[in-house]
């Protein structure tokens, strides 16, 4: 198994970043779609920032939902109701987790780590040489 490195954003949400944000998406391999389980309003927020992953976001990018805020205890949001959300938008998974204490985190992340690896491995196929100007050669590699 081979190490991952990412680098992840929080633009929490709010709409002061939503310009912000569409830019983060247009480099994007994988983003967190996390909403806070005991408020139904956020929930249903989740179609505004889908609609801006459709629009922005690379058809390969990885979605994944997160409902926080588990320790709370008191969900507003069905897990049906999140599968189906889910399922609509072909995104990959949904993990319920709470920030708080760490639960259901690391399975999030490992799904994100293992996904992005998968589907945005660097490829030579997918660059188009524009000269034919010989460079000295570096290696690097940008997750956004």
């Amino acid at each position: 198994m081979k190490n991952i490195k990412l680098e992840i954003y929080d633009t929490a949400g709010q709409e002061r970043f939503r310009i912000l944000t569409s830019s983060f998406y247009r480099k994007s391999c994988g983003i967190f779609l996390v909403f806070d389980l005991t408020d139904e309003t956020s929930f249903k927020n989740l179609t505004n920032w889908a609609r801006d992953i459709t629009y922005y976001a690379s058809p390969k990018c990885v979605v994944v939902l997160i409902g926080n805020k588990s320790d709370l205890g008191d969900s507003k949001t069905p897990k049906e109701e999140a599968d189906e959300f889910v399922n609509d938008k072909s995104y990959k998974s949904y993990f319920v987790c709470s920030a708080k204490t760490g639960d259901g985190c690391k399975e999030a992340l490992k799904c994100m780590a293992l996904e992005v690896a998968e589907t945005c491995a660097v490829d030579d196929n997918d660059t188009v040489p524009l000269e034919n100007k010989k460079e000295p050669k570096k290696s690097k590699c940008y997750l956004f």
